[in-house]
C-alpha cells in the first residue's frame, strides 16, 4: 500500500501559507495498466467533491513534518465500471499565501501549462470568487492534481481454488484472464446488476493511495518545464495502498454460480479511509540532494506475504526520510539508515580482512583443520544458495552477481582449503618452478610445526565435532533457533515460500558455529590467537552491537524491526569469545610458518 510525495515549487512572498486539499470522485480519463492515454468520452464527466477544506494553516517554509489526518468516505460504485481510471479518485493540493500578501496585488501571472491544454480543476467552486478572479486563477495554475488510484492485476474470486498453494505453477494460469474478448468462465456484474462475461480490463483491481507528502522549496529562478514535471512524480510506499472492497470478476463454472457468489458477498457502498498528509519545507540544496536518490515505488502483489510487503515498505520509509518525511512522528528513519549503513561498512571491512588473512597464511600452524573445513563448507553452501536465487535476474545482473560472488564469496573458502591441505600457491615462472607458465597450486609435505598443530587439533576438537555438530543440526532441524525470539519482532514472520533452501540453513549455520568453536578451543589450548586478524574480531563485536542498537528504543517506532533470537545469542557468544581471545592471547607470528630446518 503506498503514498504519494507531491513536489511543489513556488515563489512565496509571505512566510505563512495555507494548504487547501480537495478530493474529487469521478472520472476524467480511461487508463489501462501502464497506459496514460485519455478517453475523450470521460473528460467531461461530472465530478463530485467529497472533501474541500483548508488542512494546514500558518505553515512556514522552515516547518518540518507537519501532519494531518483526513477521514474520508469514498463511494465504491464507480470502481465497478469497465473503464476504470486512476483519476476516478483524485486530490487537488494548493498552497495559498496568508492574507495580506503580495498575491493581493498581483497584476498578471504566467504558467508553463499551454493555454490549450485541458487540465482537471484544482480549486473548487467555493474557492474561486468569480470567473475574473486573477488571484484564484494564479493559484489554480500552480496547483497540483494527484491521482489517488492505482490499478493492479488481481486474481478472480474463486472459492473452490482458494486453498491451493501460492507456489503452484497452475494456479496463476487458472486464475489469469487472457487478453481476448472471450474470457471463458469469468463473469462480472454490470451497472444494471446483470451478470455478464468479464473483459480483460476486469482483471485490474483498484487500490487507493492513502498518503500524500507535500514538499515545498522557495525558488526564484525560472521554471524548467521538464524538471518541474519530473519533481511531481509520486513516491509510493508499500503500506499505503488500500484495496477497494469491490469484486471486479469471478471465475466459475457458469454464470449462475457466479451470480450466487456475487449475491452471497455483496460489495460495500462506501469505504472508510484515512488520508495522511504531511508538509515539509525544503531549501533548494536539500531538495536537489534528496532528488539524487531514485524514487522507490513498490506495489503490493496479491501473491506475496506480509513479510515481503513490509520488507519492501521498509525501503520506501528510508528513502522518504532522505526526502524530509518521517513515516510516523515517533519514528527515526535517519538513525536507522545511519546504523544500517554502518553495519554494511563493517561487514565489508570484515570481508576484506578475511580475504587478506587467508591469502597471506603460509601454513596451518595454530589453525584448526577441523574448524577450517567446517567453516569453508558453510561458506560454500552459502554461495550455492546465493547463486540459486538468480533465476529472476536478467543476464547483465547475473554476470555482475557472478563476478562479485567469485571475488567475495568463493575466494575465501578456496584460500582456507589451500591453507589446511597444505597447498602452495605458485605464481607464473617463479624461480622454484620456471616451467610453470600459469597460476597453479602445488601439494607439499606438511612441516613439523604443522604436524604438531594438527595433532593438537585432533586431540582438542575431534570430540567437539562428533558431539556439537550433530547436536546443532538436530536443534536447527527440530526447532529453528532463528525464530525462537527473546525480543519479539515487530515485522511479520516469513512464510515457507519466503525462505529459500531452508534445509540448507539447517546444515550451514551448525557447520559455521562448530568450526568457530573448534578454532576457539584450539586457541585456548595452544595459547595463541589465530583464525583471523585481531581487528576483524573486534569489528565483528561492533557489528553485533550496532544490530542491538537497531532493536533499542532509540530507533523509535519501527514496524520492520527484526527480533533478537536464540540464534543471535549463540552468534554473539561466539563473537565475544573470539574477541576476548584476540585481546588476551598473543597473535600467531608468521615466523612460525617456517621450520628451522626449512630456513637453513
Amino acid at each position: 500500500m503506498a503514498g504519494s510525495s507531491s513536489k511543489w515549487k513556488t515563489e512565496c512572498c509571505k512566510d505563512e501559507l495555507e494548504s487547501r486539499a480537495e478530493l474529487d470522485n469521478g472520472s476524467l480519463e480511461s487508463l489501462t495498466e501502464g497506459d496514460s492515454a485519455p478517453n475523450r468520452e470521460k473528460e467531461d464527466a461530472q465530478e463530485h467533491v467529497i472533501y474541500d477544506d483548508i488542512v494546514f494553516r500558518g505553515l512556514r517554509l522552515r516547518d518540518k513534518n507537519v501532519r494531518a489526518e483526513v477521514p474520508l468516505q469514498v463511494p465504491t460504485h464507480v470502481f465497478h465500471l469497465e473503464n476504470i481510471s486512476t483519476s476516478d479518485l483524485r486530490a487537488s493540493i494548493v498552497l495559498m499565501p496568508s492574507s495580506p500578501s503580495l498575491l493581493d496585488y498581483a497584476a498578471d501571472f504566467s504558467s508553463w501549462h499551454p493555454t490549450l491544454m485541458r487540465r482537471p480543476p484544482v480549486l473548487g467552486p467555493s474557492a474561486l470568487r468569480s470567473s475574473n478572479d486573477l488571484q484564484g486563477h494564479a493559484l489554480e495554475a500552480f496547483g497540483l492534481s494527484l491521482d489517488l488510484v492505482r490499478l493492479h492485476k488481481s486474481k478472480a474470486a474463486n472459492e473452490s481454488h482458494t486453498t491451493e498453494r501460492d507456489n503452484d505453477p497452475t494456479t496463476d494460469e487458472f486464475w489469469d484472464i487472457q487478453d481476448s474478448e472471450d474470457t471463458g468462465g469469468c463473469y462480472t456484474r454490470s451497472a444494471t446488476g446483470d451478470i455478464i462475461t468479464a473483459k480483460p480490463s476486469h482483471k485490474l483491481h483498484p487500490y487507493v493511495i492513502s498518503r500524500a507528502q507535500i514538499r515545498v522549496s522557495d525558488e526564484t529562478h525560472i521554471f524548467n518545464r521538464v524538471a518541474f514535471a519530473k519533481r511531481h512524480k509520486a513516491i509510493k510506499e508499500q503500506a499505503d495502498f488500500i484495496a477497494v472492497p469491490v469484486t471486479r470478476h469471478v471465475c466459475d463454472q457458469n454464470a449462475t454460480s457466479a451470480a450466487l457468489k456475487f449475491q452471497e458477498n455483496p460489495d460495500q457502498d462506501m469505504m472508510n479511509i484515512t488520508w495522511h498528509l504531511s508538509f515539509s519545507g525544503r531549501t533548494p540544496n536539500k531538495l536537489v540532494t534528496g532528488e539524487l536518490f531514485p524514487p522507490y515505488d513498490p506495489f503490493p502483489d496479491s501473491n506475496v506475504s506480509e513479510w515481503k510487503k513490509q520488507d519492501d515498505h521498509e525501503g520506501a520509509e528510508l528513502i522518504n526520510s532522505l526526502l524530509g518525511h518521517s513515516y510516523y512522528p515517533d519514528a527515526h528513519p535517519r538513525r536507522k539508515l545511519l546504523l544500517k549503513t554502518t553495519r554494511e561498512i563493517f561487514s565489508l571491512v570484515v570481508l576484506i580482512l578475511r580475504l587478506v588473512y587467508w591469502s597471506t597464511r603460509a601454513s596451518s600452524v595454530h589453525i584448526s583443520i577441523y574448524g577450517t573445513w567446517l567453516m569453508a563448507s558453510a561458506l560454500v553452501l552459502g554461495c550455492w544458495t546465493d547463486l540459486s536465487e538468480m533465476e529472476d535476474f536478467d543476464w547483465l545482473s547475473r554476470i555482475f552477481f557472478i563476478l562479485v560472488a567469485a571475488v567475495c564469496d568463493w575466494t575465501i573458502p578456496i584460500l582456507m582449503v589451500r591453507t589446511v591441505l597444505p597447498l602452495d600457491l605458485i605464481w607464473p615462472r617463479t624461480n622454484e618452478i620456471p616451467y610453470k607458465g600459469t597460476l597453479s597450486f602445488l601439494f607439499r609435505k606438511a612441516r613439523h610445526r604443522e604436524r604438531a598443530s594438527a595433532r593438537l587439533d585432533r586431540r582438542t576438537n575431534k570430540a567437539i565435532v562428533l558431539i556439537v555438530l550433530p547436536a546443532l543440526v538436530v536443534l536447527y532441524y527440530l526447532t529453528d533457533p532463528r525464530y525462537l525470539f527473546l525480543v519479539t519482532p515487530t515485522k511479520p514472520l516469513p512464510t515457507d515460500n519466503d525462505i529459500s533452501h531452508s534445509i540448507v540453513h539447517t546444515f550451514m549455520t551448525p557447520l559455521w558455529y562448530t568450526g568457530t568453536i573448534c578454532q576457539i578451543a584450539l586457541n585456548s589450548r595452544s595459547g595463541i590467537f589465530a583464525g583471523s586478524f585481531r581487528l576483524a574480531a573486534l569489528i565483528e563485536v561492533m557489528l553485533h552491537l550496532v544490530y542491538i542498537l537497531l532493536l533499542s528504543p532509540l530507533m523509535g517506532r519501527d514496524d520492520s524491526r527484526w527480533g533478537w533470537s536464540l540464534d543471535d545469542v549463540i552468534s554473539n557468544t561466539l563473537v565475544v569469545a573470539t574477541a576476548w581471545q584476540a585481546v588476551r592471547l598473543p597473535r600467531h607470528k608468521r615466523e612460525l610458518d617456517v621450520d628451522d630446518e626449512d630456513s637453513k
